[in-house]
């Protein structure tokens, strides 16, 4: 049987090293055309893919090109894919870079061609009265790809056809550490939905006992919040390069503070488990989901809740070899290995 051709589109870069990894872990199986932007930001991950896939770069993402330069290139993609569709079998949009626009434009562009990855079941910021339009374009894709399984049980409403491929780990898998961590880390761009008041104030009570981390650029917006954050905490106000994210999550002194208050899906939790670093985290998505699977519900908390935050740290701390442990025996589970039966089911079909 001959391989079919799909083409795989994340218009803005938004996950260049997820892309990369994906479609090296299903090129035997398909034959891809990738069409990505040029990107400031760990844009060598590009190095990484397969030399079977042919590469097409744009220049759409804001970190290189104006929001409407960035807008016109996106739309020359578009028609470029439009005019060459017949070549493919499938038409892979891992993400929405105008979610109101491509819910409405892409389905019909592409039609029974199209297949989306939703990669956050709730975006991170939404507001619960808000339209979600991922959620329209999820509809009206022909295929609707899950990057977890929290996010496959809370989609069955979105598509029937729907298929679950894990994402996996993107960073270097190492070895548990036997020693205490000493760190605690809040580390990504800084947004308010991901509670770093609680991270901030956590820092205060533990004062002489831990030193507290924060890695990341904040959101304009943060402003108080940065201010209180600089009494107690180390601060590092910029975007990581890929070499100084790596080291953060292989440090042996390193525990994770996750006090999200708004999460389905966070790459942040799987380079934590190719780490295998303690962590604690918000009883949220995909933080819950996994420290249930490990066996450590300990290490959850109620995001407003700050003791209820120092007991699972004091939890963590205690029992930290342990979890390290139990985060290794699951970490087969995020491999990047699919099963040859459900790829052809998703691109032969």
């Amino acid at each position: 049987m001959n391989k079919p051709k799909i083409a795989f589109i994340d218009p803005g870069s938004f996950g260049l090293a997820y892309d990369c990894c994906f479609l090296n872990a299903i090129v035997e199986e398909v034959n891809v055309d990738f069409f990505y932007s040029r990107t400031k930001y760990s844009f060598e991950q590009i190095n990484n893919i397969h030399s079977d896939i042919s590469c097409y770069e744009y220049s759409i993402s804001g970190s290189v090109v104006s929001r409407i330069y960035g807008v016109l290139n996106y739309f020359h993609l578009l028609y470029k894919l439009f005019k060459t569709r017949h070549k493919y079998k499938y038409i892979h949009f891992n993400w929405s870079l105008i979610p109101y626009f491509d819910s409405i434009v892409l389905p019909i562009l592409f039609s029974n061609k199209l297949i989306y990855s939703l990669h956050n079941i709730v975006p991170h910021e939404n507001r619960p009265s808000s339209i979600i339009h991922e959620h329209s374009l999820s509809k009206k894709s022909v295929k609707l790809i899950l990057l977890s399984e929290y996010a496959f049980n809370a989609s069955e409403s979105l598509n029937k056809n729907r298929f679950l491929l894990q994402h996996g780990l993107t960073l270097e898998a190492k070895a548990p550490s036997p020693k205490l961590p000493t760190e605690c880390i809040f580390i990504g761009s800084i947004k308010p939905y991901k509670g770093i008041d609680g991270f901030i104030n956590l820092a205060e009570i533990r004062k002489g006992k831990e030193s507290f981390h924060i890695f990341g650029k904040w959101e304009k917006s943060l402003v108080k919040e940065k201010k209180l954050a600089e009494y107690n905490c180390h601060i590092k106000d910029i975007y990581l390069d890929d070499e100084s994210f790596s080291k953060v999550f292989s440090s042996d002194k390193s525990l994770f503070v996750l006090p999200y208050l708004n999460i389905s899906q966070s790459g942040i939790l799987f380079n934590i488990i190719a780490g295998c670093q303690p962590f604690i985290a918000s009883d949220r998505g995909d933080f819950s989901l996994f420290a249930k699977k490990i066996g450590y519900p300990q290490i959850l908390f109620d995001p407003h809740n700050l003791n209820d935050m120092e007991r699972a740290l004091d939890f963590c701390l205690e029992n930290h070899i342990a979890i390290k442990e139990s985060i290794l025996q699951e970490r087969h589970s995020y491999l990047w290995k699919y099963d040859k039966s459900l790829l052809k089911k998703l691109y032969y079909e």
